[in-house]
C-alpha cells in the first residue's frame, strides 16, 4: 500500500528561471565525434556532435543477372571499381543499349546511391550512402562534461516548461500568442509578419487544420494543450515542433501554464519536442531566454515529497485538469465513486471546490 507520508508524485518543471543541465548525445548506433571541448561556450544552434547513421549493404548477384557461365567473368564486365561512389540508376556492369537503356541480362544498374565496397565471386556489394547526423546544443551555456565520442553535458540558465508529448522536432523562435481568433483563422490568409518563424502557443486543442496552417504560414512550432490521438501520425510528419501540455483528447490549456506562457511572450524560445520513451526520463520542454538577476538561480529538484500546502496539478476522472492547493493527506485509503479504495489527497481548487484525488492523478510543478 502506498504511504501518503512518503509519496513522490509525477513532477514536471515549470520554473521562471533555473540552472539547467542538458545532455546531448548521438543516437544509439551512430558513431561520430564531439565538436566542443569541456569548458567551451556554446550557443543554442551550435552543432556539438556529428556522426553518420549506419548504412545497410546491398548484395547483387551480378553473375546470375548477367547470365555469366563463370563468376570470374564478372571482372571484365565491370565499369566501376571498389571505392567508387555511384548514384541510383548508374551503370555498374555490362552495357547499355544504343538508346541508353538497361536491357535485362545485359546491364546492372545501382539500385541505390552508395559506395562499391566489394566485387568478387560473381557478386557486387554496395553500401548505401550514410545519413549524416548533427546534434545541436539546444541551450546556450558552457560544456561541463564530455563523454568520449558519444555526447556532452551543457549548463546554462533559463525558464523551463515541460509537457507530456512531443513530435520529435526541435525549433528556435520567438514565443507568440496565437491570433485572437485562433490558429485556424489564419488559413488561406496573409498573417502578421511577427508570427512567421515564431513558436505559437494556444489555449485550444489542435485540429487537423492547425497542422496545415503551421506549415502554410511558416510557424516554427506550436505549444498546445491537446489533440485527438488520430492526429499523431500527421503530427509526427509535421516540419514544425509540436508540444502538448495536457495530452490527447479535447482538453484546453491549464490556466497555470497559460499564464506562464503569457509571461514569456516575445522571448527567444527553444522548443525541444521530445517524443516520450519508456527508457527515457526526459520530458518534451520549452526553454526560455530570461534575464539573469543578481542571485544564482536554483537547480532542479526532482525528489519532491508530496505534502500539505503544496500547489498541485490534478487530473479529474473525466480527463480534465486543474490546479489547486493540497490541504490534507489522509492516512487511510479513500473509497471512490467507482468502488476502488485508493490513497488520496484532499485538494482545494481556486473555485473553492474540494476534491479527493488519487495520488496517481497528482503532479507537482517547480
Amino acid at each position: 500500500m502506498t504511504n501518503p507520508d512518503l509519496y513522490f508524485p509525477g513532477h514536471r518543471h515549470l520554473m521562471r528561471i533555473a540552472l539547467l543541465k542538458r545532455e546531448r548525445r548521438l543516437p544509439d548506433g551512430v558513431s561520430g565525434r564531439i565538436e566542443r571541448a569541456k569548458n567551451a561556450r556554446v550557443g543554442v544552434k551550435d552543432v556539438v556532435a556529428r556522426g553518420a547513421q549506419p548504412a545497410p549493404y546491398i548484395v547483387i548477384d551480378a553473375a546470375r543477372e548477367l547470365r555469366l557461365r563463370k563468376p570470374s567473368q564478372l571482372e571484365a564486365k565491370m565499369v566501376v571499381t571498389v571505392g567508387d561512389e555511384v548514384a541510383q540508376g548508374e551503370l555498374l556492369a555490362g552495357k547499355l543499349t544504343r538508346r541508353g537503356k538497361a536491357k535485362k541480362g545485359k546491364a546492372i544498374l545501382a539500385p541505390r546511391a552508395g559506395i562499391v565496397t566489394y566485387i568478387g565471386q560473381g557478386r557486387i556489394i554496395l553500401q548505401e550512402t550514410p545519413v549524416p547526423v548533427e546534434v545541436e546544443s539546444g541551450l546556450a551555456g558552457i560544456v561541463i562534461d564530455v563523454d568520449g565520442t558519444r555526447g556532452l553535458t551543457i549548463e546554462g540558465y533559463g525558464g523551463v516548461l515541460q509537457g507530456v508529448w512531443g513530435n520529435g522536432r526541435r525549433a528556435l523562435g520567438l514565443l507568440r500568442a496565437e491570433p485572437s481568433d485562433g490558429l485556424e483563422s489564419a488559413f488561406n490568409e496573409a498573417i502578421d509578419a511577427q508570427y512567421r518563424g515564431a513558436i505559437l502557443y494556444t489555449r485550444r486543442p489542435l485540429k487537423p487544420l492547425s497542422l496545415q496552417v503551421m506549415e502554410d504560414q511558416g510557424f516554427a512550432g506550436i505549444i498546445a494543450p491537446s489533440m485527438a490521438p488520430e492526429m499523431i501520425d500527421a503530427a509526427m510528419l509535421a516540419k514544425g515542433a509540436i508540444l502538448l501540455t495536457e495530452g490527447f483528447g479535447e482538453e484546453r490549456m491549464n490556466p497555470t501554464y497559460l499564464q506562464f506562457l503569457s509571461e514569456n511572450d516575445g522571448r527567444q524560445t527553444v522548443l525541444d519536442a521530445l517524443t516520450p520513451s519508456p527508457l527515457s526520463v526526459n520530458h518534451p520542454e520549452a526553454l526560455f531566454t530570461v534575464p539573469l538577476g543578481d542571485t544564482r538561480p536554483p537547480s532542479f529538484n526532482s525528489n519532491v515529497v508530496l505534502r500539505a500546502g503544496m500547489t498541485v496539478h490534478v487530473t479529474r476522472g473525466d480527463g480534465s485538469t486543474a490546479t489547486g492547493l493540497l490541504t490534507d493527506l489522509p492516512k487511510a485509503p479513500v473509497l471512490l465513486d467507482n468502488g476502488l479504495r485508493v490513497p488520496c489527497a484532499v485538494v482545494k481548487l481556486a473555485t473553492g471546490e474540494v476534491l479527493e484525488v488519487p495520488l496517481a492523478n497528482i503532479e507537482v510543478y517547480g
